[in-house]
């Protein structure tokens, strides 16, 4: 049995019994199939899955059901722009990898969070920075996303062998959540994949630059982590400032100084957006987007006005990064922590080994800054 894989037959007959592979696969489809009749309730049973509305493909020529026929597949909808969607992609690169050459496919629809993230170039820079070696679609206008009745990121849909939706998940606990019913629509299908299932996450880079989902060792330490904070006027109601901010107009933002946990604060000129604020400065101003979170991970999404190279000065607790401490994408001159930000997409800016609580400050150095989520992990 290789390491990091879970033998379902451990601690099922007594340890001395050497078990045959049949044996192994019945006692795991014992498993198995009490966990489909448990799960398929809450999915779409017996019924037939709708073909893919997209034009655009990476990785693959252009996908269909027909062109997939007999095969089992997990159609995976996912923003690049969404950390949970980020800490799936381990996962489907795994399952992709384990369970291709049983007749399995994984087909990710990329559904855009941000307008941005409807630009294939765009989407084609994230499949290169996350290493994604499966077929992605790009769902420019959701539409197959729609189809689906979805509502969530990321979302994950299993069509058997004969093109039935059979199971169903929004969001994604755990590597088993997936494992077992795509091991059983295999065996359906007169697959015969090993027995043998993933007893821990993959970890890798992503999870190293995003953070897990982190389950602290006291309440208060987990209701204190923030959920992704974005700052356009279509998901924040109000920032911490104690003033009247007018959307789709530039506004001249004064600290208060005191900052509450988990709440946005700017400082500076800014143009409030519907999706993000766009620095409206000068470079040498003191402007600043501020957060006080508790985390391990620090990220931001930012992007550009222009297409041309931003620059931004990072701080924690009014004082430039350290090298410890530095996200992956943040660089250090002259004792100075800054990022360049060329694309739209999530920024790691602060890495620590435990949960901490910080003041992060984002200070733009250039006129053409689009400031749009703070996501921690």
């Amino acid at each position: 049995m290789k390491s990091g894989n879970r033998d379902v037959t451990e601690g099922s007959k007594s340890e001395d019994k050497v078990f045959t592979l049949e044996e192994r696969e019945e006692i795991a489809m014992s498993e198995i199939e009490s966990m489909i009749d448990r799960e398929i309730q809450d999915a779409m049973p017996e019924t037939a899955a709708v073909d893919f509305d997209i034009e655009e493909w990476i990785n693959t020529k252009p996908l269909s059901l027909e062109t997939l026929k007999g095969k089992v597949i997990l159609l995976s909808f996912w923003a690049y722009t969404d950390i949970f969607c980020l800490r799936s992609l381990p996962i489907m690169r795994l399952l992709n990898k384990k369970y291709s050459e049983y007749n399995f496919a994984v087909v990710s629809a990329h559904c855009a969070e941000y307008d941005f993230a409807r630009s294939a170039q765009n989407v084609r820079k994230a499949v290169e920075r996350y290493r994604i070696n499966f077929p992605v679609g790009i769902d420019k206008e959701n539409r197959t996303w729609q189809t689906y009745g979805n509502m969530y990121w990321p979302k994950h849909i299993l069509i058997d062998s004969t093109g039935m939706v059979r199971y169903e998940i929004a969001g994604l606990n755990n590597i088993r959540d997936l494992e077992l019913p795509i091991y059983g629509l295999l065996r359906e299908a007169d697959r015969r994949p090993p027995p043998y299932f993933e007893d821990e996450e993959p970890l890798d880079e992503i999870y190293d630059t995003y953070g897990t989902q982190f389950i602290g060792p006291t309440r208060e330490i987990w209701e204190s982590i923030v959920h992704p904070v974005c700052v356009g006027y279509t998901k924040l109601q109000h920032f911490g400032n104690i003033q009247k901010v007018v959307q789709n107009m530039i506004n001249e933002f004064k600290d208060p100084g005191q900052h509450i946990h988990n709440i946005v604060y700017l400082r500076g000129s800014w143009f409030w957006d519907k999706e993000c604020v766009r620095f409206s400065g000068k470079p040498d101003d003191d402007a600043a987007v501020i957060i006080r979170y508790s985390a391990r991970r620090a990220n931001a999404i930012m992007g550009t006005q222009d297409n041309t190279l931003a620059k931004v000065e990072v701080k924690v607790d009014g004082k430039y990064i350290e090298q410890k401490n530095l996200g992956s994408d943040v660089r250090l001159s002259d004792s100075i922590s800054y990022v360049d930000v060329d694309w739209p997409h999530a920024y790691n800016l602060v890495k620590t080994e435990e949960p901490e609580t910080h003041e992060i400050e984002i200070i733009p150095r250039t006129s053409n800054l689009s400031f749009y989520t703070f996501l921690f992990g």
